[in-house]
């Protein structure tokens, strides 16, 4: 039974911040069959269109990002002479192409069929499926999985993490990105300029961590939480003036402030300086999204 004492609204769409589950999620939950429907003939043909033509214009703001976790992950492995990662939800095969690029052996698990053919295309192994189907002897153990704005989207956080874990080697790796969503700086935007809770997207949008609550179902299943990390907190922009809530135009005009921010650090050999940043805004909480690194 879920308990909560508090709940958010937006039109239809109810939020509980549940003491049962340990962190903010849609009530009801959508069945797994309504979701299996809609992401694999929906999600990247209504909800996300133009994802793959909008990384590829994009790459190398991407590839970025991805050396990032991939330097990270090398860190943390330390010495090994082979590397294995799964990435769960893999899309359109980029961020596996950047490690396959650097030696590693890769794997992918993706249900739609429009971007699963993609990554297929540029030389990417996928298994079109969802990690609930697939058996543990059929793919070997992984030194890294990697959960990339997945967990936001599956109707039971801690049985999808389960499986995870039981997928990695002992003393492997997961990374984790999802969305910061119920943030400080979202919620000064919904109390001092009357905006409504535009983050909660609901159906594909069920699960709404913070750090801390993230951190502590990683602990309660067995991980080690190595590193915060987090992504530009792009809230900033509205709080400043410019709102690109439900404005496209707006909207990559900011997009491109924040990559040209990334960039310049990057070619002034300053990254370390943007990481640090970024994992600075994590322990106090804010930055657009959560990413963590936690240990078997």
């Amino acid at each position: 039974m879920h308990k909560y004492e508090e709940a958010y609204y937006k039109g239809k769409f109810t939020v509980i911040n549940c003491q049962t589950c340990g962190f903010k999620h849609l009530y009801p939950i959508p069945t797994p069959e309504e979701l299996e429907e809609f992401y694999k003939h929906q999600y990247y043909t209504e909800v996300k269109p133009d994802w793959t033509k909008d990384q590829l214009e994009e790459q190398v703001f991407w590839d970025i990002n991805h050396k990032d976790k991939l330097d990270t992950l090398n860190n943390l492995l330390g010495e090994k002479e082979s590397r294995r990662i799964l990435d769960i939800g893999c899309g359109n095969g980029l961020f596996l192409k950047l490690f396959q690029r650097y030696g590693w052996e890769v794997l992918g698990i993706e249900p739609s069929d429009t971007v699963a053919g993609y990554a297929s295309e540029i030389g990417i192994p996928v298994l079109k499926d969802t990690i609930e189907n697939i058996e543990l002897n059929q793919v070997g153990l992984f030194d890294v999985a990697n959960l990339s704005f997945v967990l936001e989207h599956v109707p039971n956080p801690a049985d999808f993490l389960g499986t995870v874990y039981d997928l990695l080697k002992p003393g492997g790796l997961v990374c984790i990105e999802i969305p910061n969503e119920f943030n400080d700086l979202q919620m000064a935007i919904n109390e001092a300029l009357g905006k409504e809770m535009w983050w909660i997207s609901a159906p594909d949008h069920i699960n709404y961590f913070d750090f801390d609550s993230l951190e502590k179902l990683l602990t309660r299943l067995g991980f080690k939480v190595e590193l915060r990390e987090t992504s530009y907190p792009m809230e900033l922009f509205i709080l400043q003036g410019d709102d690109y809530v439900g404005n496209s135009e707006i909207g990559k005009r900011m997009h491109k402030k924040r990559v040209q921010f990334e960039k310049a650090l990057v070619e002034t050999g300053r990254n370390d300086v943007k990481r640090r940043l970024y994992q600075a805004l994590a322990n106090i909480g804010l930055g657009r999204s959560i990413i963590m690194y936690a240990r078997k």
